[in-house]
């Protein structure tokens, strides 16, 4: 391996346990706003009608945590570890880490890992949709590569500039152009809903 590729792989490296570490989630509570802002979502992704005991297969229980734990602020994303198996990857992410996001009063949960430079993201930019074009959800740009994604469906858009407070940094942009070669990948987005206990779901 060149001298070039281990400083990069090291930077990487840094970056993601940086990430990681600095981003555990802490229990707040009083915040009905975050349940509504759920509820609000959960409307338009066929959101189950469950019981204290009755949980649809499609969706699971995210263990230990409750709406209260979730972001109320434009912009604020919390990393939750949800222990499930069906977002579990490996050593990427052992503990299956979501990131949720509230932007406009509703709440979005997507990967933890951005589908190009796979640093995790929950430092990145929640903008609002762009000025022009037909795209009306708002964006989630890595704040490491600048690649940038609907933040409702995952798929990928035009990246955000530098003007918009996005577009990454100088290392990140040289991980994205080394990966320009495998196309751009949109990333995982998940619907939420909440039971009559206020414990979080996650439709897999």
């Amino acid at each position: 391996m060149s001298p070039f590729l281990k400083l990069l792989v090291l930077a990487l490296t840094t970056t993601i346990c940086s990430s990681y570490s600095t981003s555990s989630i802490t229990m707040r509570k009083g915040r009905p706003s975050a349940k509504k802002a759920m509820s609000s979502l959960s409307k338009n992704a066929n959101s189950p009608t469950t019981s204290a005991t009755s949980i649809p297969s499609n969706w699971k229980l995210i263990p230990d945590i409750k709406t209260s734990q979730l972001p109320d602020k434009d912009g604020e994303i919390t990393l939750i570890d949800t222990n499930l198996d069906g977002i579990k990857d490996g050593a990427v992410n052992p503990t299956g880490a979501i990131c949720c996001a509230s932007f406009s009063g509703k709440l979005y949960a997507f990967k933890v890992n951005c589908s190009c430079c796979q640093v995790p993201m929950n430092k990145a930019k929640i903008l609002p949709p762009p000025e022009t074009g037909l795209l009306e959800a708002p964006r989630l740009s890595c704040d490491f590569c600048g690649s940038t994604f609907n933040l409702r469906t995952g798929e990928p858009v035009d990246d955000a500039t530098k003007s918009e407070g996005a577009g990454g940094n100088m290392l990140g942009g040289m991980v994205k152009g080394l990966m320009k070669s495998r196309g751009r990948k949109p990333v995982t987005v998940y619907a939420l809903s909440s039971d009559a206990k206020d414990r979080v779901l996650i439709s897999l």
